[in-house]
C-alpha cells in the first residue's frame, strides 16, 4: 500500500486555504500544541504530509468542535 504524500501547498489548501504562517503556529506556536497537527516529513528540503494523517486530523477537530 502506498501512502500518498503532499506538499505544503495541498496541506493549506485542505484546511481552507490558510497561509503558510497558520500551519507553522500549528507545528511550532505552543498554544497550538494541544491540537497534535501531523508532523511532516521533509524530502529533499521540501515538506509533505501523508495525506491520511491530515484527514484524520481534519476530521478529529470536527467532531472536537461537536459537529
Amino acid at each position: 500500500m502506498t501512502e500518498r504524500l503532499i506538499p505544503h501547498r495541498a496541506v493549506r489548501h485542505m484546511l481552507g486555504d490558510c497561509s503558510a504562517m497558520h500551519v507553522w503556529r500549528l507545528l511550532h506556536d505552543e498554544r497550538h500544541q494541544h491540537l497534535t497537527f501531523p508532523r511532516p516529513a521533509k524530502i529533499n528540503g521540501r515538506l509533505y504530509w501523508r495525506a491520511a494523517d491530515i484527514e484524520r486530523w481534519i476530521r478529529r477537530q470536527v467532531e472536537a468542535a461537536g459537529r
